[in-house]
């Protein structure tokens, strides 16, 4: 585990060990590991966008499962959600590459910060929800109406009317 000097002097010892429980989960996991087995299969399907969403969710849960080994240890919740912050403000202010967990989405990590802190994540508006149902129900139409010119190599008397 590499500790950039200038942060390691800017936490309390406490904060150093969570810090350290959170890497040694990792390989404790054998997270990196599959973290290059995850950077091949992104390699290899570079091109599509649910790898890159499948793959963003298996972080985001790599770091939670490391999160609640560390919180496991009886470690205060608000101090580890503090250093956790401390290290993201590092990582901000001097333009340093941390560790793969500290340097990422900031919505992600507004998230984290909130789920180790036990505020709920906000369930969908009815909008949201809505407008999720009508997406699903065009999506379904057009490929239930557009499902006999999706057999390969059979022309139907409408397609060659089109």
């Amino acid at each position: 585990v590499l500790f950039p000097l200038g942060l390691l002097t800017q936490l309390s010892p406490e904060q150093v060990d969570m810090i350290l429980l959170h890497e040694l989960a990792h390989i404790r996991r054998w997270d990196y590991l599959v973290n290059w087995l995850q950077s091949m299969v992104e390699l290899l399907f570079f091109y599509h966008p649910a790898v890159w969403w499948l793959s963003a969710q298996v972080r985001a849960a790599r770091e939670h499962c490391c999160d609640d080994l560390v919180l496991a240890t009886a470690q205060p919740r608000l101090l580890y959600a503090r250093t956790l912050t401390q290290v993201s403000s590092y990582s901000l202010n001097y333009k340093t590459q941390l560790a793969m967990s500290y340097n990422g989405n900031h919505q992600s990590f507004t998230f984290r910060i909130k789920r180790l802190l036990g505020a709920a994540h906000p369930a969908p508006s009815g909008q949201q929800s809505i407008l999720s149902i009508l997406l699903v129900l065009v999506l379904l139409v057009l490929f239930f109406f557009n499902a006999p010119y999706l057999k390969a190599g059979q022309v139907t008397a409408e397609a060659t009317q089109l």
